[in-house]
């Protein structure tokens, strides 16, 4: 359960490597915790029929499991993941974190009705709502950001993470908008080897002037990370211009945190 959460499907492997870590020991076909691991939050579950096993929490192992899940992000044919909102989101951002679309700390929507009734359903991993995950583009530049510029124009920004946000427990990736009925979800980093990054990071959803649907699905795929964001895994605050970029640096200001905030139109259309 603790590696499905954390998107690790070599079980033997991690197990190795909490030995190696000095968590635990392994003795009569059985794992056992050495004090380091008790230190660590680890502690034992027991079954009505005398079994017994090692448990921790996900918080109790974060370090742990972010060491082991390094070289994975690192593989990553990513440097950051990039979500879209409104400047008069941001105040709520940097004071909360970011949220998922249910929060009521979103001051304008900049989503798609029509799209967000399709993201109601439930994903097939952990069984939340796609309402309940905070959602990420790996290519931002697609026909969502296309759409929210037309309506709200220089207002739109981007907010760059750090692909190690990746390591929050339950992250989910989608092969293609999560909202598409065709789309697969994952929740195994290294799966993600397999998608189709030359169509994902595609300059147009357009071939020979017309749309490709599952193209433009493609570029539109996402990581979605289950319930809330820190802020101190922000790299990044995007702009479309200089009026834009003064505003948002003042509300950095007024809340004390230091961010870059950079104006970049290439990243938009």
């Amino acid at each position: 359960m603790l590696c499905k959460a954390n998107g690790i499907k070599s079980t033997s492997d991690f197990f190795k490597y909490l030995i190696e870590y000095e968590l635990l020991f392994f003795k009569d076909k059985k794992y056992h915790l050495t004090d380091k691991g008790k230190l660590f939050g680890g502690r034992y579950r027991t079954n009505g029929q005398g079994d017994r096993w090692v448990v921790w929490s996900c918080d109790d192992l974060h370090t742990v499991l972010c060491n082991f899940k390094r070289p994975l992000f690192d593989r990553l044919n990513i440097n950051y993941l990039m979500h879209i909102t409104h400047t008069a989101n941001l105040p709520g951002i940097l004071s909360k974190g970011l949220l998922p679309h249910n929060n009521k700390a979103q001051t304008v929507d900049i989503s798609n009705s029509l799209v967000n009734a399709r993201r109601a359903k439930k994903e097939p991993i952990h069984k939340h709502s796609i309402h309940d995950y905070v959602p990420f583009y790996f290519n931002v530049r697609n026909a969502m950001l296309f759409q929210v510029q037309k309506e709200f124009g220089a207002e739109v920004i981007i907010l760059s993470f750090y692909k190690e946000a990746i390591a929050s427990p339950k992250t989910i990736f989608s092969n293609g908008n999560a909202s598409t009925i065709a789309s697969t979800f994952t929740p195994y980093i290294h799966e993600l080897a397999s998608f189709n990054w030359s169509a994902i990071f595609s300059s147009s959803w357009k071939i020979n002037g017309v749309v490709d649907l599952d193209l433009k699905s493609k570029m539109m795929s996402e990581c979605l990370i289950y319930e809330k964001v820190a802020i101190d895994k922000l790299h990044c605050i995007y702009c479309q211009d200089i009026e834009v970029q003064q505003r948002i640096i003042k509300v950095c200001e007024d809340k004390k945190i230091h961010i870059n905030v950079a104006v970049d139109p290439m990243l938009f259309f």
